[in-house]
């Protein structure tokens, strides 16, 4: 099994590159105890969508920094995992309302 690869870390979290990476690229956050706090994930097609204004060679760190900006307003009592698609994102900044990007609420881990 090959081992996660680590992207960003911070004073509170760190944040892996995870499978799937077919049809969207995701990111999972974790506390440094490894709890897992945030699924965050982009379609490849809001990647490549110019209007979207991500980079390829940077949308991991763009995952990265719009988890911590999510983490920062938002304290669920469940795992959110989220999806960003093409219509969700202009110029770099996410224009949808959060909430609306969960497409999953899992169990947190006790």
């Amino acid at each position: 099994m090959k081992p996660r690869e680590l992207v960003q870390m911070s004073e509170l979290y760190k944040g892996y590159k995870e499978l799937p990476l077919g049809t969207h690229f995701r990111l999972v956050i974790e506390e440094h105890s490894g709890e897992p706090v945030l699924d965050i994930r982009i379609t490849t097609e809001a990647v490549n969508n110019e209007t979207c204004g991500i980079e390829l060679d940077s949308n991991y760190t763009w995952l990265w920094e719009r988890g911590l900006e999510f983490l920062s307003n938002y304290n669920y009592d469940f795992f959110p995992i989220l999806l960003i698609q093409s219509i969700d994102v202009e110029n770099g900044f996410v224009t949808s309302q959060w909430d609306s990007l969960i497409v999953s609420k899992e169990e947190k881990f006790i």
